[in-house]
Formats: C-alpha cells, structure tokens, sequence
C-alpha cells in the first residue's frame, strides 16, 4: 500500500506538469498564432508601402524635372526682360529726343510765324498808306479820294507817279530832292478826265495837284550812258527805273541830274558845268539856275514816298521768303510729328512687351514657388513612407525572432509533455 500511494503521488505530480506543460504548449501556440497574423498585416502594409514609396519616388522625379524645367524657363524669360527693357529704354531715348525736336520745330514755327504777321503787318499798313495817299499833300489826297464825285474820278485814276518807279537803295532822299512834288503827280486815264478834276479844284479851294494824262507823255527816247563826272557818284537817272508809261516824264524830270555826296561837293561840281544840277544824298538841290534849295519837311520822317515804296519792295521779298520758311516749317512741324507719334507708340509698345514679359516672369516664379513646395511635400510624405517601412521591417524582424524562440520553445514543451505521457504509461 506504501507503494501504491507513492505511485499515486508520483502520478499526480506527472499529471500536475503534464497540465503545466500542455498549458504552456496552448500559449506558445496562441502566441505564434498572433505572431503570424501580426506579421501578415505587417507583410501587407510593407507591399502597400512599398507600392506608395514607389509612386512618390515617380511622381517626384517628375516634380523635380517641372521644377528645374521652370527654373531654365525663368533663366530665359529674366533674360527677355532685361532685353525688351533694355529696348524699352531705348525707345524712350528715342521718343524724348524727338520730342525735344518737335518743340524745337513748333517754338522755330512759331518764331517765323510772329516774323511774318510782323512783316505783313506793316507791309499791309505801308500798302494802305500808299494807296490812301498818306503824307501827300491836301490837293493830291483830295483827288485820290474822288473829290465829289468818287464813283467818276476814281476808276479814272491809276495812282501818283512815284508808284511807277523803283529807286536804288540809299538814293531814296537825292531822287525825291529832284523830283519833288512832282512824285505825287496822279497818272489819270485821259486828257478829259483831268480837265475834269482841274475844273473842280479850281472852283472849290481843295489844294493843288499835278496830273498826267497819256496824250501828253511822249515817247521815251533812246539815252545813251554819259560819263559821270569826277567827284559825282552817278546820274540821276541811273539810279531810277520807271515803269514804260512813265519812262520818259522821269528821263526829262532827271536830265542833266548828277547825284553827289555834300553840298561841297555838289558846288565843285556845278562849277565844272553850270548846266548841270546837282542834289546831295540828304536830298539839297542845286538847280542849273544857281538856286540851293535844301532842308526838311515837317512830319513823320518816314513818310517819304519812295522810302515807304522800297521797304514795300523789302518787305515783299521778306514775306515771300519768310512764308517759303514758314511752309517748310511746317512741313518739318509735321514730318517730326509723325515721326514722333511714331516713337511714342513705339515707346508704349516697348513698355507693354516689357509688363507682359515681367508678369509671365512673375507668374513663373509663382509656379516654381508652388512646384518647390510639392517637391518639399513629396519628399516629405516620402520620407514618411520610408521611415514607416524601415520602422515595420525592423518590428517584422523582432517578430520573427520572438516566433523563432516561441517555436523552440513549443517544441521543447512538446517534447517534456511526451516524456511525462511515457512516464505515466
């Protein structure tokens, strides 16, 4: 009975370490069986990851071509601004200067505009004088103005001699000397109209007047040139040109006329031949008779007939070649305006091309702001998925040694558990 109990008790003890070991079989069981499913989804999201770290890796690759793509973009559209800005500047040089020229060519304009109002002015004021008779005396401006009957007399009339004559310059004074009253002597139309007017000046005391009438002018004979005597300057009436139809009045008028500089020398030379009359420059006579006859009318000194008819003339050929300037001015006025119109438009041309080129700079710049942040993005999320895997790889490699140890461990316990199962057989 003592070994059947000792039996019993070593029975009871194998069967006490055969539940242990069965129970410790159970969990290594259990526990591999948890491994092996940790290990799946671990496989399964190593797979996922590695397909997503593939997908960065591409799609970053692309993202890093777009960027250096719009970095050389930028290279290229930076070098197109500095050039169309370069053009820019150019062109509004360009346009500043022409404009300058333009407004040299208006203020030139506008210059030769006043010197030609001007000039018309007192050419149209000087016409007026002359035609009005101003500075004459009251007989000839009585006549000019028609007398009584204005719709008779003046279409009768065809203005005073000395509008028909053209005197050198600087001989104005001498041959108005000689010529005296005889300057404003009216050229009427015929013999009967100047009866006319003679008939009513002397019944009305209105002044005196000189007239020439066609039938008493005679022909005009043919003058030869004379010797101008020592210390004389010239001939009277070589320095006068008459119109044909009073060419002969004026020869007659000036015969044996030598003009001189003084009355000195106007007396030294009368005294070589006292036929001869002499007037100075200034104007003073010395007639064939011994008479001097000299001094100054009262009034405006520049009312003298011929003087107001030279300037006419001077003041003609001024306006004729002030108004040839001024038309070309103009014409140069309006070429630079063109011309100027054309720069400024190319000039804001210029300046556009330049706005639109710095604002697809600018949008450039914006685009590889934004691809430089996808970049970082991506390779940030890549990053991620890396650190992920290495991390899953590394708890996928614990793992499997813990499964190996629980393996071992399960077959040790196996082993003991059918030992214990021979003991008790």
């Amino acid at each position: 009975t003592t070994l059947e109990l000792d039996r019993r008790q070593r029975q009871m003890c194998i069967r006490d370490r055969a539940k242990r070991l069965e129970a410790r079989v159970a969990s290594s069981q259990a526990r591999i069986e948890s491994a092996d499913a940790a290990s799946a989804a671990s496989r399964d999201r190593l797979r996922h990851l590695g397909d997503e770290e593939e997908v960065l890796k591409a799609e970053l690759v692309e993202l890093r071509a777009t960027e250096r793509q719009l970095g050389q973009e930028i290279l290229d559209a930076e070098a197109r601004v500095i050039e169309i800005e370069e053009q820019q500047r150019v062109a509004e040089r360009s346009f500043q200067h022409a404009r300058g020229d333009l407004d040299a060519a208006r203020q030139r304009r506008l210059e030769l505009d006043r010197e030609l109002t001007g000039r018309r002015s007192r050419l149209d004021l000087l016409k007026q004088l002359l035609a009005r008779g101003e500075g004459l005396r009251e007989g000839t401006q009585t006549v000019l103005g028609g007398l009584d009957d204005p719709g008779l007399i003046q279409p009768g009339l065809h203005g005073v001699l000395g509008n028909r004559l053209r005197v050198r310059p600087g001989f104005e004074q001498a041959v108005e000397g000689v010529l005296g009253s005889n300057l404003e002597a009216i050229l009427v139309r015929d013999a009967s109209l100047a009866d006319t007017i003679l008939d009513r000046l002397a019944a009305t005391p209105q002044g005196e007047v000189s007239l020439i009438a066609p039938e008493w002018v005679q022909a005009p004979s043919d003058r030869q040139m004379m010797t101008v005597p020592e210390g004389a300057e010239c001939w009277a009436a070589d320095c006068v040109d008459a119109d044909d139809g009073v060419a002969s009045v004026i020869e007659r008028l000036l015969a044996n006329v030598l003009v001189v500089s003084d009355r000195s020398t106007a007396q030294a030379v009368w005294s070589q031949d006292p036929s001869w009359s002499c007037v100075t420059l200034a104007g003073e006579v010395l007639r064939q008779e011994g008479i001097f006859r000299g001094g100054r009318p009262g009034g405006d000194e520049n009312a003298s007939l011929l003087t107001r008819q030279n300037e006419v003339a001077e003041l003609e050929a001024e306006v004729s070649g002030l108004s040839a300037s001024f038309a070309e001015a103009e014409r140069a006025e309006g070429e630079q305006e063109e011309h100027t119109a054309a720069l400024q438009a190319n000039s804001e041309q210029a300046k556009d091309r330049a706005q639109r080129e710095r604002m697809e700079l600018s949008t450039l710049e914006g685009q590889r702001t934004l691809a430089n942040r996808e970049v970082q993005s991506f390779e940030s999320k890549l990053a991620n998925v890396t650190r992920e895997r290495l991390e899953i790889q590394s708890r996928e490699e614990s793992a499997n040694e813990a499964r190996s140890a629980l393996e071992s461990d399960l077959q040790e316990a196996r082993g003991r558990s059918e030992t214990l199962e021979g003991e008790m057989d």
